[in-house]
């Protein structure tokens, strides 16, 4: 998923990028037909990082939250991030699309920037499910 330059909504069919391990430099990236730059790549992967994955991970935590009187007793740090993972639900998927006019005024964002881009994002993301990754040992 990704927001375009008119702040619309959309979704690649594929997003690929080739890395040398051994150099650690990108060798290509494209999304869909288009060649990206290491810029564009890098964009891309933060963008759905932070938006569409991030929110799942958030979404999923809410099934651990702990916030009863012997936890934060006992140990108070889960207690702290089951806090934080909450207020972060509603701040990143409530509130963050209210910082636009903010951003805008200060030049952020163009004056016809439409959150609902964001929020396609962050829906997307939450509607989509986890693919298994069972080599990932092997590439670390």
């Amino acid at each position: 998923p990704y927001v375009k330059n008119d702040s619309t909504f959309a979704v690649a069919d594929l997003l690929s990028v080739e890395v040398d391990l051994n150099k650690k430099r990108m060798v290509w990236a494209k999304m869909d037909d288009v060649d990206l730059t290491p810029d564009e790549a890098m964009t891309l992967i933060w963008y759905y990082t932070h938006s569409a994955n991030h929110v799942k991970i958030h979404a999923l935590a809410n099934w651990a939250i702990n916030l009863e009187p012997q936890q934060i007793e006992k140990n108070p740090f889960p207690a702290q991030n089951s806090l934080i993972t909450t207020i972060y639900n509603y701040f990143g998927v409530g509130a963050f699309p209210t910082f636009y006019p903010v951003w805008k005024k200060i030049g952020l964002l163009t004056k016809d920037w439409n959150p609902q881009g964001l929020v396609d994002t962050f829906n997307f993301g939450m509607e989509k499910s986890f693919f298994a990754h069972p080599l990932i040992r092997e590439v670390a």
